[in-house]
């Protein structure tokens, strides 16, 4: 590891409570700022600055020696770009990052510029409005949101004609009105396929490359957003991930981040750029939406997977060639929540778990939520009403293994059962592994060429990859 550093957070919601703890078990000297919530009260080697109790310049200017500046959402978007730009060491996100992420119509309007296939959208600015719009269209559509309106409120319709979607909209407007404050709707049509996400990370000196490779290191993750098994239930943030590294460009990567180039060069973004995509059986990809910040909790499988989260950091500043486990390892997150998450308002503290102890046994790869430390009683509580406590992750060559050692270690925390998590994360990443398809979409293409250039990933001469769709143990 890299000598101890000095690293300041910067976060809306404080969504980098496990990165910052990841730092601070590093040896770090970590010091966060943090708009909104409250948590990792009694953290040795961690300060909390509330946003109420200081301003984000002020805090920057008092932390103006430290090693590294992270900003952990794409908040404040336009302070990032003017550090940056001031010679602050700064990771995370950009204006870019923030109006791309806060509007998603922007996202849109980018992609159909740099040519960037996407499923057919419309921005509607009321709910009558989208009603006539998907009557008028007799099609399957998702519901999304765009500005500042809750995920809880998005919906994909299970129906041909999208009725059950004008019906959840009747309801949303007796609730609401036919205006939302704070945002605007996105209706997409929906594409049937396997949904799959690749990252990269982008540093002053373009993509980072592998320390022993040479090649571009990509992630590779498939999210789970719905509250119950089988992506049931309302939206969440997300409640689960299966994700990997690569050592090489993947067709994901070619088609739906290298495009972005320029603009990350222009806004100087050093940090996380996902690519969130909808892949069918006859092999079209379409772009979901870009995210360009950390996005949680995959960042928690990115400690699990890094030898030395620190200098995996530090490097996306610097430019450095990184050491991370590449695939066949693979990572599993789950999340474990408490009423009332996830929805964020509680009419009282009755309503909630907050305050409600965490008793985690010493082999759990906890990732801390929204919790305070009890040095008294060495033990993790809930200290935020909205109940999200935290992550666990694993990691191995087995994702048949993981998916079962996975839930066994949540439900080892006490009281796990008292809360929400999902049993069946990676068991459709199993299923989706062994489809031709998925694996030339997210495979190096180096991998997938022979010695007369042709694609051979339908023949399965890599065996590796073969064995691990299957969910062997390869090693």
């Amino acid at each position: 590891m890299i000598r101890a550093m000095k690293i300041a957070i910067v976060s809306y919601q404080f969504d980098s409570s496990g990165l910052a703890y990841a730092l601070a078990k590093e040896g770090n000297d970590v010091k966060i700022w943090a708009e909104k919530y409250d948590c990792l009260r009694g953290v040795e080697g961690i300060t909390i600055y509330k946003g109420k109790e200081i301003l984000l310049d002020n805090f920057i200017i008092k932390h103006r020696d430290s090693d590294l500046i992270i900003f952990d959402g794409s908040e404040y978007g336009s302070r990032q770009d003017y550090y940056r730009s001031s010679g602050l060491p700064v990771i995370g996100s950009s204006r870019l990052g923030e109006a791309i992420e806060k509007r998603r119509e922007l996202g849109n309007k980018l992609a159909e510029k740099l040519g960037v296939r996407r499923p057919p959208t419309h921005e509607v600015d009321s709910i009558d409005e989208t009603i006539r719009y998907i009557k008028g269209k007799r099609k399957r559509f998702i519901l999304k949101q765009s500005g500042n309106l809750p995920k809880t409120l998005n919906y994909k319709a299970q129906l041909d004609d999208s009725e059950d979607l004008i019906l959840h909209l009747l309801a949303m407007k007796k609730r609401f009105g036919d205006k939302l404050k704070g945002g605007k709707f996105i209706i997409e049509e929906v594409i049937d396929g396997v949904e799959v996400a690749t990252s990269a990370f982008w540093s002053p000196i373009g993509w980072l490359r592998h320390i022993e490779t040479g090649e571009i290191v990509l992630e590779v993750n498939f999210e789970h957003k719905g509250l119950l098994e089988g992506e049931r239930g309302i939206t969440t943030g997300e409640m689960g991930t299966v994700a990997f590294f690569i050592s090489g460009e993947n067709r994901i990567f070619n088609e739906m981040l290298k495009p972005l180039e320029p603009f990350l060069n222009r806004f100087n973004n050093w940090g996380n750029v996902d690519a969130n995509c909808i892949l069918t059986p006859e092999g079209d990809l379409y772009l979901l939406e870009w995210t360009i910040r950390f996005g949680y909790p995959i960042t928690d499988l990115y400690i699990e997977l890094t030898p030395d989260f620190t200098k995996f950091l530090y490097a996306i500043y610097k430019g450095n060639a990184i050491d991370v486990y590449l695939w066949p390892v693979v990572g599993i997150v789950l999340v474990l929540a408490f009423p009332v998450f996830p929805y964020e308002k509680v009419k009282s503290v009755e309503d909630s778990f907050q305050f409600e102890y965490l008793i985690i046994p010493d082999d759990v790869h906890f990732h801390p939520g929204f919790v305070n430390w009890d040095a008294k009683r060495s033990l993790w509580y809930i200290s935020d009403p909205y109940g999200y406590a935290g992550t666990i992750t694993l990691k191995g060559r087995n994702l048949e293994s993981l998916v079962k050692r996975a839930v066994e270690k949540i439900e080892s925390i006490v009281p796990a059962k008292k809360g929400f998590y999902r049993v069946d994360i990676g068991k459709r990443v199993i299923e989706a592994m062994k489809e031709d398809f998925v694996l030339e979409a997210i495979m190096p293409v180096k991998a997938q060429q022979g010695k007369a250039g042709h694609s051979i990933a339908s023949s399965y001469v890599d065996k590796k990859w073969q064995q691990f769709a299957r969910g062997l143990d390869v090693i």
